[in-house]
């Protein structure tokens, strides 16, 4: 069974989403690391090292998520296996974007608060790709679910 032309662009949209924003993730911690070297005159950075690493976890999940989707859409053979890794990937990120971006919960949590406003540009990137990585991921796998139950019946 090969991958339909539409499951291959849904999958080349999911790859692009995750690769676009962890290249904006890369330029942010860029950034973000050197204001904490060198911060301009008068001015002291409000976080430390500790809060610029969760931009690079973030960064290196969007990168590697970006990798697998690739590897899904390059596999060319949609299967149960890998409708059930984009499901679960799809709902990992879901999951990463409510905790980090969403989640108001006590005062003491473990997200640092430039995640939630690191500048007008982040929350307008976030507010697009976040939600656009879930919703490309829950439509590649209910298409991979329609290809699947339909080749069976």
């Amino acid at each position: 069974m090969k991958m339909s032309a539409a499951l291959r662009r849904i999958l080349s949209l999911v790859t692009a989403a995750y690769g676009v924003y962890a290249a904006f993730l890369l330029v942010e911690v860029l950034d973000f690391l050197a204001l904490l070297r060198a911060p301009p005159q008068g001015m002291h950075a409000t976080y430390d090292i500790v809060d610029v690493a969760f931009f690079m976890v973030e960064f290196i999940v969007c990168g590697l998520l970006a990798l697998v989707f690739l590897t899904f859409s390059l596999a060319g053979r949609p299967g149960w296996p890998l409708a059930a890794a984009c499901a679960a990937l799809t709902l990992g990120r879901a999951c990463l974007g409510w905790y980090l971006y969403l989640h108001i919960g006590p005062a003491e949590q473990i997200t640092p608060f430039i995640y939630k406003d690191a500048n007008a540009f982040s929350g307008m990137a976030r507010m697009i790709f976040v939600p656009g990585q879930v919703v490309l991921g829950g439509v590649a796998t209910v298409k991979m679910l329609r290809n699947l139950s339909n080749k069976t019946d």
